[in-house]
């Protein structure tokens, strides 16, 4: 799962319909909003969707501004161990 403060992409095994509305849990955060479906791709035997958060995360809730640290944190890791030149993906470079 890749995360930011608007929206998330996740892997299903199922697909979902374009601009349906959808509630994003995580086992290890518990409920983490609304979201709308921005896009659905396959990819072998599993479906890449496009999540926006019906709104940004915001750092008074506990739940998501702890979810968001931690990714913030750990991305930050991964940046730092990406070769120069090589430009990271993110959910930017994903269409919608």
């Amino acid at each position: 799962m890749d995360l930011s403060a608007s929206g998330a992409r996740v892997e299903t095994r199922d697909p979902l319909e374009l601009r349906s509305m959808v509630l994003m849990t995580s086992d290890q955060f518990g409920r983490m909003g609304n979201a709308t479906v921005r896009y659905c791709r396959r990819e072998g035997m599993k479906y890449v969707v496009g999540l926006q958060f019906s709104t940004a995360f915001g750092l008074s809730d506990p739940v998501r501004k702890a979810a968001l640290d931690k990714v913030l944190l750990k991305t930050a890791k991964t940046d730092a161990e990406v070769p120069s030149g090589v430009e990271p993906a993110n959910e930017a470079n994903q269409p919608e």
